[in-house]
């Protein structure tokens, strides 16, 4: 299969596998999953993918790179450890859940590495492109905390995901950005750096 029908494939798959999640979102009656950053980025990496746009998927590997990453190592972790996770962030996935929602949940693993894969054949040379991804953190982050509850903690919105806590009160927000920044600036150095030494 040569590259060009390989990358329109992924870009459908990944359209159609955010529309899936979304769709879970309303038929299990959890709407306000809709806000989660995966579910969005999936749907603008794959439009990325089907117009050739580096921009667009290099936006969203800013935002996802990092968390997926910490992810990955906690899904790992716990066969390792035999069902003991670093940091209980991915323990959900081990409970019982609509195939559907496994699904679209496994995408964690593979998304950062053929992310990036694309983004470094499509690459773009905007320079302030982490800009737009600060953006998208904070328009995403007062969504959330506007249409979803503390219970539900989307985005980790609400206190740290997984099974540490710690208290900071509200002060969390402020970490909370702090932290999105500093992941999506480490991602932007690191992309763009190895980018520019492979040109």
């Amino acid at each position: 299969m040569d590259r060009g029908r390989l990358r329109i494939i992924l870009g459908i798959f990944y359209i159609l596998l955010s529309v899936l999640a979304f769709f879970n979102s309303y038929y299990y009656h959890t709407p306000y999953n809709i806000f989660w950053f995966c579910y969005i980025g999936m749907f603008i990496i794959g439009l990325g993918m089907l117009f050739k746009n580096g921009a667009m998927i290099k936006s969203q590997l800013y935002i996802l790179f990092i968390p997926d990453i910490i992810w990955i190592l906690d899904f790992i972790s716990y066969f390792v450890t035999g069902g003991n996770s670093f940091f209980g962030i991915a323990d959900y996935f081990f409970l019982a859940a609509p195939l559907t929602a496994k699904i679209v949940t496994l995408q964690h693993i593979f998304t950062a590495p053929i992310a990036l894969y694309f983004a470094y054949k499509f690459n773009s040379k905007s320079k302030y492109l982490f800009l737009v991804s600060y953006l998208q953190l904070t328009l995403i982050f007062f969504m959330t905390r506007f249409f979803t509850l503390p219970e539900q903690n989307i985005n980790c919105s609400y206190k740290f995901c997984g099974d540490y806590s710690f208290a900071i009160g509200n002060l969390y927000p402020v970490f909370w950005f702090i932290g999105g920044l500093i992941m999506i600036y480490l991602t932007y150095i690191i992309i763009d750096k190895t980018f520019k030494g492979k040109r």
